[in-house]
């Protein structure tokens, strides 16, 4: 039986990993507020209510990310990612704005969080980044809206998982669409949701993708 070489990458932090619950809970209990942007970070605030700069903030987003004990998998990426690679025998591909310098820990806790599957992560300096380590991969999976927007802009077919920070998108320059809401039985290769490229897939969970309307785009 040939392997199918898979279509699409993925965003690590928010999309296969929690690493965000553990975060807010280590900041609160050390007396900071953390403010999600929907953007590529997080802001924190002191007990004063003074924002900490990007410098201050970074070491304690860097610091967290040792603790890899301490995180848990996305719902339902534990399971998609082993019918996955069941489905290619290829390892997982992973995208990440984490810093390099966590290049060891983020190995770790995807190995203990997703025994048995073969990945391999590569890890950009900006999220502006993430299209230029696509390949010819067509499709990613993104949580973050901003990066979404910006790499469906480019072309791509993202599908997001509607978070409370990301999702309604509005004033949107590309297409965005809820899976739910697609008519089941439009082609998902002819289909004019998908066929130009260049636009945003909402779905409720990873496991979504495992819908018969996306399955087979996700396999060349």
């Amino acid at each position: 039986m040939q392997m199918k070489i898979p279509n699409i990458k993925f965003d690590l932090d928010g999309c296969l990993i929690d690493w965000s619950s553990y975060f807010r809970a280590l900041m609160n209990n050390m007396g900071f507020t953390v403010r999600d942007t929907g953007g590529f970070y997080w802001d924190l605030y002191n007990e004063k209510g003074q924002k900490l700069s990007y410098e201050d903030a970074s070491y304690f987003v860097y610091a967290s990310m040792e603790h890899v004990e301490e995180f848990h998998p996305m719902p339902g990426a534990r399971s998609f990612l082993t019918w996955f690679y069941e489905f290619t025998n290829r390892p997982v591909q992973v995208i990440t704005h984490r810093p390099y310098q966590v290049a060891g820990y983020t190995h770790q806790v995807f190995e203990r969080l997703f025994p048995g599957v073969p990945f391999t992560i590569s890890f950009v300096l900006n999220t502006s980044d993430k299209p230029l380590f696509m390949g010819d991969s067509i499709i990613f999976y993104e949580d973050r809206r901003k990066t979404a927007v910006e790499m469906a802009e480019l072309g791509f077919t993202v599908f997001m998982p509607m978070r409370d920070y990301n999702w309604p998108i509005s004033e949107c320059t590309v297409p965005v669409v809820e899976l739910n809401k697609l008519d089941p039985k439009i082609e998902y290769q002819g289909g004019p949701w998908l066929k130009d490229g260049g636009r945003i897939i909402a779905v409720y969970s990873i496991l979504d993708l495992q819908d018969k309307r996306v399955v087979n785009l996700l396999f060349k």
